[in-house]
């Protein structure tokens, strides 16, 4: 980059962000100031909406009170509409002093009328008598109560027609008519009415109505301090405008030919634009555009005695917070440009023109050839700048030195390095191979790089016929797959060798791999190895399966031989049995005692003979018996077998005590032969006590939980506590207490089937005990 490239983008970048700083500054003063006007012209209008409903308010509460005092004016007497002399009496004081109110209307139900009138000089009286049909009589009188002027005129006047006296008949509460021209002054007024209460009740129906001139109204909006550019209209809810803060304009619009004015008329567009959308958005504050000019509005209802709205409608022009804005904005664009032309010049002296001597010296510098450093006669930004560039340029040129360095170890590991690191294009061409690889392969460097992997160390196939060519096409599309793979590659000579590969992928700016880096170790002799591991593998593997076979073919016989034990040696022990029986049933008589003696004895033996074969196929069932792992519940299973006994030996006397809770996994069925079988012991054993106990618990031994089943029987010889759990073996003899000499083998093989041990302990007639532990069934 050359200086003059430099001194414009400098200068342009610091101009252009801070120009962009002062445009977004700009925007958010915009939105700030117009946020600010809205917030402010609301908080204007809607206090000013208080004040003109204060005056209607106020102005509401005369005509409340003008009523009242008429009610109880007719109701005291005082006020005798028969006598108009009375009616002026009452209501001239009260006019005096209310210019709001210009007249007094009367009529009742019979057509008789009354009128008096406010001429600014003077009081004026019209009078209609029924009992004098089509004329009335005009009375005029100064303002002292002198009577200046009598006269009957022809007219058809009749107040029963009238519309303030329609609104209000039958009416208690105050009726506000529409808005119409005073014909003598052309202003704009309207009139309240209100029906009498009957005195007595039944009477004829008198009606009341006050004529309101609302000039007065519209000086009060006037004077109200509001911007110069605010306006105030107070609309009814038939479209008439009542009354406008611009007095005097309002005031022109009107005369004694002139119609009371409305908002349908395009004169007031902007108000029937407003209160369209105020009854569309119902919101009393919002922004309208109407004839091209925005503004802000607020719209203050206000309700009459009758339920009529009169609508208060403010409005504030948007332009004239955007005129404020727009000369804040110029005068602060003026200090900007002031503000860029210095920093402009002070930018070229400071920075520009420095930094254009630096960027020669920087272009001029080559790592190979040696230069002054930059003169540092500044303590500024510039000067900091010159001394670090220094100390750059040296950094460079001793990192320069520590590269070389780097790259002259890295070379030196690489090519010395006892594996083989390869670097391939995915199209296959070989553009790095370490000496250490190619020697590997038979090949010199220069004879492997630039030609193609492809039946040069990777084969077409390997030996068991694998396409190496499409796994290449596959490591180059789908690299992550290959991070590491083993895979067969052949030497120059031919030989196959088995290579061990890591790979990693190149890369372009698209994350498309160009090239792979691979890094190789011979895994020849191991994979030999894995193979005759494989093989000796699969000979075991035969050997488990013929031994399987014999073990299966064992258990078959087993199978046979208990079902010839259950069958074939039952039948002759059954015979026995039975002549023996018979012998002894048929022929007592005649076989002496010694006889009959030896016959008990055959038969005791077949019994005996019968138990040992039962008991030899239990021992061989629970050897051979598929495992049903189930939660079992030892304590409830051991009360059960308790009550069988019980039930068996109901003269026995046992005090035996079962802990709670005693629960393991195994199978249900073998748990309870090993469980009846040590609880049936512990009773047969103590059966010569007559304050014999049993006791079933856990208790811990070595470190191991252990179920312990405890008795105070006969106990035995500790000394042959090995022999108990063979079978046959007994330390009882069978005439003592009966049984087999199976019972604690068949145990001992179910514990053991469940991965547990069992132990006996005891002393000869100082009880035994058997404890025995459990795992997970099938260990």
């Amino acid at each position: 980059m050359n200086g003059k490239r430099l001194h414009p983008g400098l200068l342009g970048t610091f101009l252009l962000v801070v120009s962009t700083l002062f445009g977004v500054h700009s925007v958010l003063d915009y939105s700030r100031a117009m946020g600010e006007a809205r917030h402010q012209s609301k908080e204007i209008l809607t206090q000013s909406s208080y004040t003109v409903h204060a005056e209607i308010s106020r102005l509401m509460d005369t005509v409340r009170i003008f009523f009242a005092l008429t009610e109880r004016g007719i109701r005291s007497g005082r006020l005798d509409f028969a006598r108009p002399a009375t009616a002026n009496d009452f209501f001239v004081p009260f006019l005096a002093v209310t210019p709001s109110i210009t007249s007094v209307n009367y009529g009742d139900s019979n057509g008789n009328g009354y009128l008096i009138l406010n001429t600014g000089n003077g009081w004026k009286n019209r009078i209609r008598n029924i009992a004098t049909p089509g004329e009335v009589t005009w009375i005029s009188f100064a303002k002292d109560g002198r009577q200046t002027e009598r006269s009957i005129a022809r007219d058809t006047y009749d107040p029963r027609i009238r519309p303030w006296y329609r609104d209000a008949s039958g009416r208690r509460e105050i009726q506000w008519g529409v808005p119409y021209i005073f014909r003598t002054t052309g202003d704009l007024g309207i009139t309240a009415s209100m029906a009498i209460q009957p005195t007595p009740p039944g009477t004829t129906e008198r009606i009341i109505g006050a004529d309101i001139m609302l000039k007065d109204l519209s000086r009060f909006l006037a004077g109200i301090n509001l911007r110069r550019d605010a306006a105030i209209r107070i609309i009814d809810e038939q479209g008439y405008l009542l009354a406008s803060s611009a007095a005097t304009a309002f005031a022109r619009q009107l005369g004694p030919a002139a119609a009371p004015p409305q908002i349908s008329s395009p004169t007031f567009a902007l108000y029937r634009d407003i209160v369209g959308k105020y009854h569309s958005c119902h919101a009393d504050f919002f922004t309208i555009r109407s004839q091209g000019e925005a503004y802000f509005v607020k719209v203050a209802p206000y309700r009459l005695d009758n339920g009529k709205i009169l609508l208060t409608v403010l409005t504030i022009p948007e332009q004239s917070f955007l005129n404020e804005f727009m000369a804040k904005f110029y005068r602060n664009l003026l200090l900007f440009i002031l503000f860029l032309l210095l920093m402009t010049v002070y930018f070229l002296v400071r920075y520009i023109i420095p930094v254009k001597r630096l960027t020669r010296y920087a272009g001029a510098f080559r790592i190979d050839r040696p230069s002054l450093p930059l003169p540092v006669n500044r303590h500024d930004e510039i000067g900091i700048l010159s001394a670090t560039i220094n100390g750059m340029i040296a950094t460079i040129r001793d990192n320069a030195a520590a590269l070389r360095r780097s790259e002259d170890h890295y070379r030196t590991l690489v090519e010395n390095v006892g594996s083989i690191i390869l670097r391939w294009e995915c199209s296959g061409t070989i553009t790095f191979i370490n000496e250490y690889g190619a020697r590997f392969f038979g090949y010199r460097q220069d004879e492997l790089v630039g030609r193609s992997i492809f039946d040069t160390i990777v084969p077409s196939n390997d030996s068991h016929g694998k396409d190496l060519h499409g796994m290449i096409a596959d490591i180059c599309a789908y690299p992550d797959r290959y991070r590491s793979n083993q895979n067969e590659n052949m030497a120059r000579d031919g030989r196959r060798v088995w290579i061990n590969w890591a790979n990693v992928a190149v890369c372009d700016e698209f994350g498309t791999p160009t090239e792979i880096l691979s890094v190789g170790n011979d895994v020849t002799e191991r994979v030999s190895a894995e193979r005759q591991i494989r093989l000796l593998n699969d000979q075991l593997e035969e050997r488990i399966r013929q031994r399987t076979m014999a073990y299966e073919a064992s258990n078959r016989e087993l199978e046979a031989f208990s079902y010839s034990v259950s069958h074939d040696l039952r039948a002759p022990l059954r015979h026995i049995d039975g002549f023996s029986r018979i012998l002894l049933e048929d022929f007592a008589s005649e076989i002496p005692p010694e006889g009959r003696g030896y016959l008990e004895r055959i038969s005791k033996g077949v019994r005996r003979m019968g138990m040992l074969i039962d008991d030899l196929l239990e021992l061989s069932r629970v050897t051979r018996e598929e495992l049903r792992p189930a939660t079992v519940d030892l304590s409830a299973m051991a009360r059960e077998i308790i009550d069988e006994l019980r039930a068996a030996a109901p003269d026995r006397r046992v005090d035996v005590t079962i802990a709670d809770g005693l629960t393991v996994e195994g199978d249900p069925t073998l748990l309870r032969i090993a469980l009846f079988n040590l609880l049936e012991n512990a009773w047969k054993y103590t059966s010569h006590n007559d304050s014999a106990t049993m006791s079933f618990a856990i208790e811990t031994l070595d470190g191991i939980p252990a179920y312990c089943i405890r008795d105070n029987g006969v106990g035995f010889d500790i000394r042959y506590a090995n022999k108990l759990f063979l079978p046959f073996q007994r330390l009882h003899s069978s005439d003592e207490f009966e049984g087999t000499g199976i019972g604690l083998a068949t145990v001992q093989r179910i514990i053991a089937r469940h991965g547990g041990t069992i132990r006996a302990t005891g002393e000869v007639g100082g009880g035994a005990a058997f404890c025995f532990t459990l795992s997970s069934p099938g260990r």
